[in-house]
């Protein structure tokens, strides 16, 4: 997404993935897939220029000196996807998702990003056609599915599901609001399922608490959350299991759900995150049922038949 590092998140991307490809000697045919988003555009500090390739140039201003606009139409979309193709260094990606309308720190009450965005010379308009002509294969949402003071607006998420023509949106990455601390996108999966819309999960370990951090939706975790972890880690423990492998399960039970995003910055984090996707399919249901016996997950949430 452009919003990573006002632009340079994409940059640095591009580049480690090229040199990865000519390291093996293949074409860059052989580049995995990316996907990045649109609704939020960065200028130079003049206000006017893009803020292209080459972050790093002792000529340029620093990137934490970017200025950034939310655009939502058609036309801010088609220009975000070409910025993203320069900073990235690539002629194509895989997809384009919409980025957070209506839930970033350049909402306002008074425009209504998701009507924008599904509307007419919206960006959805604008993401269909690429993906009809070729340009890109699919067509995504990104959202934060919690619901916190600072954070999130699951509604905003059906609301713009609905509001779009049918079949706009292949994935819908949903952030923050299904993992063993918070269940607040259930309506949001549940609406992904009956419209056919496969499900990405992000912020499987509530931001880091779940993984030995110590914040919960990119703050400092709340007593209230201190205490719903340790209770996890103890049911986990009495399980067998580590607690990052069973977050790894839950966010994985819903059928609609098929993949899952994980914050990875170190090589070991990587081992690691291996180890827990392996370990993860050895946890038993019987642990999320105990879960909902000791409150930790409400009575009422559904969960996949013990046969």
């Amino acid at each position: 997404s452009p919003w990573y590092g006002a632009g340079t998140g994409e940059e640095r991307l591009g580049r480690a993935l090229r040199a990865a490809v000519a390291a093996r000697g293949e074409a860059q045919s052989s580049t995995p897939k990316v996907t990045t988003k649109v609704g939020r555009l960065f200028l130079e500090p003049d206000g006017v220029s893009p803020a292209l390739s080459g972050y790093d140039d002792p000529e340029r201003a620093r990137p934490e000196d970017r200025i950034v606009t939310n655009d939502y139409s058609a036309e801010g979309a088609l220009r975000s996807f070409r910025e993203s193709l320069d900073r990235l260094g690539f002629s194509e990606i895989e997809g384009l998702r919409v980025h957070d309308p209506n839930d970033n720190n350049k909402s306002t009450p008074e425009v209504d990003e998701v009507a924008i965005a599904a509307g007419p010379n919206g960006a959805c308009e604008a993401l269909r056609e690429l993906r009809k002509s070729g340009k890109i294969k699919t067509v995504g949402l990104g959202m934060n599915c919690n619901k916190e003071p600072h954070q999130g607006k699951p509604d905003e998420i059906i609301r713009l599901i609905r509001l779009c023509e049918a079949k706009t949106f292949d994935s819908a990455l949903l952030a923050g609001g299904w993992n063993l601390l918070c269940q607040t996108g259930w309506p949001c999966l549940l609406e992904c399922q009956r419209q056919g819309i496969e499900v990405h999960i992000a912020g499987i370990y509530a931001s880091g608490l779940l993984a030995g951090g110590e914040t919960y939706a990119y703050i400092p975790a709340p007593e209230n959350m201190l205490t719903a972890k340790r209770r996890w880690q103890e049911l986990a423990e009495q399980f067998g299991k580590s607690l990052p492998a069973v977050a790894i399960a839950f966010a994985m039970l819903p059928r609609c759900v098929t993949r899952l995003v994980v914050g990875m910055a170190t090589a070991k984090e990587v081992e690691d995150t291996c180890r827990f996707m392996k370990e993860a399919h050895t946890v038993p249901l019987d642990i999320f049922l105990e879960a909902k016996r000791l409150g930790l997950l409400a009575a009422d949430l559904p969960l996949p038949d013990a046969a």
